[in-house]
């Protein structure tokens, strides 16, 4: 009998170089990069067993990588058109999430002790290139502990009133505009988690990119809201698309089952949240 077990490595963790070098022949297509860092990896790891091994023998496959590619000055819009552009293309090989930053920003944030960009540097993996424009030695972070607690606060507070503001929706059977107070509730907790868990800060409505980012964080993420089927993905994107086409798109409905599951799960996410920072409530 055989299995399929998804797991979750640091970039520290062996990787296929190949399939990395594959990525990055892909990557210059579009042009020159700085530098390319491998922010984590998820594997697929097929394992075995049988009356007639001596061993149980495993066969992990990256199925998925998170990449924080750094690029020539270019402006915001432009940084936004070539992360899209790289993530398609990079699909033709694997699932990609990236960041997309020009090298002078992500310098500017080393320079003056950003805590996403000094773990970048200290602890990620570098996959192609070398910036010329990092300092030797990098400032030590500076995170102040009660500007810590108070992004926790703010995070939840605000996850908490969404997800309140869902029962008077419901009791109005207002069920589009209590989807939108879910999202909403959903993506304060997600990106809360990202500033948390790396001091990136994510001004996005996408809630599966939020997700996929947060497998930076913890990889259970993705166990809160599954895709395995197509009823558990088309559930999701009834979620994303809440954010817009519940307001504007007259056609635009959810069931009481969907809504439930979904609430549901968005309970289980501030659960979760609260556990993992260790939070009263």
């Amino acid at each position: 009998m055989n299995a399929l077990q998804q797991t979750h490595c640091t970039p520290k963790e062996n990787t296929d170089a190949v399939l990395k070098q594959d990525l990055i022949t892909l990557l210059l297509q579009f042009g020159q990069a700085d530098a390319v860092y491998c922010l984590g990896t998820t594997y697929n790891t097929r394992s075995s067993s049988g009356i007639f091994q001596t061993a149980q023998p495993t066969s992990p496959q990256v199925v998925e990588m998170v990449l924080l590619i750094l690029l020539p000055e270019q402006n915001s819009r432009e940084l936004q058109q070539w992360q899209d552009r790289i993530e398609q293309q990079l699909q033709k090989l694997l699932a990609v999430t990236a960041l997309v930053f020009s090298a002078s920003s992500f310098s500017s944030w080393l320079n003056n002790g950003h805590p996403f960009a000094q773990r970048v540097y200290r602890s990620a993996t570098l996959i192609y290139g070398q910036p010329s424009m990092l300092p030797d030695e990098p400032p030590k972070t500076t995170s102040p502990e009660n500007e810590h607690n108070a992004l926790q606060t703010s995070g939840l507070i605000l996850a908490k009133e969404f997800l309140a503001g869902t029962e008077l929706y419901l009791l109005r059977r207002q069920y589009n505009l209590a989807a939108f107070l879910l999202h909403q509730s959903v993506e304060q907790l997600l990106s809360t988690t990202l500033l948390l868990g790396t001091g990136y800060y994510c001004q996005i409505h996408n809630l599966g990119r939020l997700l996929r980012l947060c497998s930076l964080v913890s990889p259970h993420l993705h166990n809160i809201f599954p895709q395995h089927t197509e009823i558990e993905k088309k559930r999701f994107q009834l979620l994303q698309k809440a954010y817009i086409c519940s307001r504007y798109n007259p056609n635009f409905t959810i069931s009481t089952k969907d809504f439930e599951i979904l609430r549901y799960q968005t309970i289980s996410l501030l659960n979760w949240f609260t556990d993992y920072f260790q939070i009263k409530i």
